[in-house]
């Protein structure tokens, strides 16, 4: 199936991966393979890891990513289809 990127409407500037995940988790109601959807998102250039990282308290703290919508819409002009596997 195709899909907008809706994270760039529902998140907040700068997030976890984490969230980005549980946002299609639970937008789609299925379950996502975790590392491809990962590896996937991180290939098609318009995610990119911050030097910053969360504040939540307990745990390691995990780095903090935002969305390149210039790249998004760059991509998406030359026909870039965003697609999501299932597990």
């Amino acid at each position: 199936m195709i899909y907008q990127p809706i994270g760039f409407d529902l998140l907040p500037e700068k997030f976890l991966f984490s969230d980005l995940e549980n946002l299609y988790t639970t937008i789609l109601d299925k379950e996502i393979d975790r590392r491809n959807f990962r590896k996937k998102m991180m290939s098609f250039g318009i995610i990119e890891e911050t030097e910053e990282f969360s504040n939540k308290k307990g745990g390691r703290p995990a780095k903090l990513y935002n969305f390149k919508m210039a790249e998004y819409q760059r991509l998406e002009k030359e026909g870039f289809h965003f697609e999501i596997k299932f597990a």
